[in-house]
């Protein structure tokens, strides 16, 4: 008895130091919280599955400030399809609906056990696409108006699956390791949540706004508005991306309508637009600060559990911003494990705080932090200046021509997975230095190649590159910008 007693004993005592060692492991482990704002998530699929200790582990254990009372919801995500999944979870999807409908969901936060999903909210609906218009011709034509149940947190759309997949799915991003916050609804009361809650890093916004900026900052101030300046707040407090070619009055890419007069590209957000695997592309809101692939394809079904696949929806700057701030995400992430950062969230504009990692003389970290606006200006300068074809920008573009949908091009040029945009069989590596390529493309683009230059700026194994004429473009850019969105001053 008393040999059964020892053992037992030792046995808790192995249990209880390996508690102690994965909880002290999760307090110091670096990490970054990144959210969309957009119509959902398609919690089931693959490319969001946590395989980590911390699947099924409260984020509050180890994400500080991370609300306590946050609900698990419990999918059925060994389910062999996203339809029987989806009748086995009815009850959950229903409850939440009704939750909804009674006005007592807004604002909730919802965790997914065994993925990386720590937190779901429903700011506002996220709007509906049936499955019967999903292969219209053309593609990019969204079905409005018709029955189909909007359940909150899920994605009937796929818009946002596109977005969630792009910015930390995993094999589809640039940040893998991130944990994904889900905000439905679109707005600038979604982008200042997002901004509020101290423990989210970086958020990444594919849509626009129906009125230009005057509107809105005459609107705003004759009135008590806030929609600019919680845009303008919330890139104050930490990493803003917006995608630069979105919006009623450029929808789908028709209507050319400059970055100046949309009122979500406000000073302190990352402007992103497209390329089209690394030939230039058209798109409408030039300038943008940096671009990346705009290919729709590579982007995890809204109602599949497994495999890529087109969507029907969504294309150009929509793909390029949550993949651009994918790749913010990951420099973030990359700053503070040399620091030993395990904190999240942005203190005082301070990122990344901790001591000189060893060898390092130059760069940002030699003062043992990172800034916002040295993390802004480390995304901006290492973008590469010329893009070129990255690994997930995806097998088809003008050059090779379209794959899926089948569709026959619209004119000379034209994109098949951007109606009204077009692409020309020209690669951005092939265009002469001496051409001032950043007034289409700003500093460049944002892929696997300026993220492995920015990871080694942060080491001190290379410097960043001068790019002091786009500085001065966009300098001049900005009091241009200040004219045209602040008409009216008090």
């Amino acid at each position: 008895m008393r040999g059964k007693r020892a053992a037992a004993a030792l046995v808790l005592a192995l249990v209880t130091a390996t508690l102690s060692g994965q909880k002290a492991e999760a307090k110091l482990t670096p990490r970054v919280v990144i959210a969309h704002i957009d119509s959902g998530i398609n919690p089931y699929h693959e490319v969001f599955r946590d395989r980590s200790p911390l699947a099924y582990v409260h984020p509050s254990k180890y994400i500080p400030g991370y609300p306590r009372d946050a609900q698990a919801l419990r999918l059925s995500l060994n389910a062999p399809t996203w339809q029987a999944a989806f009748r086995k979870d009815r009850k959950i999807w229903d409850r939440l609906l009704a939750q909804w409908e009674k006005g007592e969901l807004g604002g909730r936060v919802f965790w997914i056990p065994g993925t990386k999903i720590i937190a779901a909210t429903r700011m506002s609906e996220g709007g509906v696409s049936c499955p019967a218009s999903e292969d219209v011709n053309p593609p990019t034509v969204v079905a409005v108006g018709i029955a189909c149940t909007d359940y909150p947190i899920l994605d009937e759309q796929g818009h946002g699956t596109m977005t969630a997949s792009r910015m930390g799915g995993i094999g589809t991003s640039l940040c893998p390791e991130c944990r994904i916050v889900s905000i439905e609804g679109l707005g600038s009361e979604s982008t200042k949540w997002a901004a509020d809650q101290g423990w989210i890093d970086v958020q990444t916004n594919s849509w626009g706004s129906v009125a230009p900026h005057p509107a809105f900052w005459v609107a705003d101030e004759a009135v008590g508005g806030t929609f600019v300046k919680d845009i303008e707040e919330s890139a104050r407090k930490h990493l803003v991306y917006f995608a630069s070619g979105n919006g009623a009055g450029f929808f789908l890419g028709w209507t050319p309508w400059p970055s100046e007069t949309a009122p979500t590209l406000v000073e302190g957000t990352l402007w992103v637009g497209a390329h089209d695997n690394g030939h230039v592309a058209h798109w409408s809101g030039t300038p943008a600060h940096v671009v990346a692939d705009g290919f729709r394809g590579l982007t995890a079904g809204k109602h599949s559990m497994k495999g890529l696949e087109t969507n029907g929806y969504v294309c150009c700057s929509s793909a390029s911003s949550p993949y651009a701030a994918s790749e913010g995400a990951a420099i973030l992430l990359e700053a503070r494990r040399l620091l030993g950062d395990g904190r999240v969230g942005f203190r005082s504009g301070i990122a990344a705080r901790g001591r000189r990692p060893a060898g390092v003389r130059s760069g940002p970290l030699v003062d043992g932090k990172l800034t916002l606006e040295e993390l802004k200006t480390l995304v901006k300068h290492t973008a590469q200046a010329r893009p070129q074809e990255g690994k997930h920008d995806g097998a088809a573009h003008w050059a090779s021509g379209p794959s899926a949908p089948a569709v026959l091009p619209y004119g000379p040029g034209d994109n098949a997975f951007c109606e009204g945009c077009w692409t020309l069989p020209v690669a951005w590596t092939d265009v002469p230095e001496e051409f001032p390529a950043h007034l289409f493309i700003g500093y460049g683009g944002a892929n696997e190649f300026s993220l492995d230059l920015a990871r080694r700026v942060l080491r001190g194994k290379a410097s960043a590159p001068d790019r002091s004429d786009v500085d001065a473009f966009f300098e001049d850019e900005a009091a241009l910008r200040e004219l045209i969105q602040h008409p009216v001053r008090p």
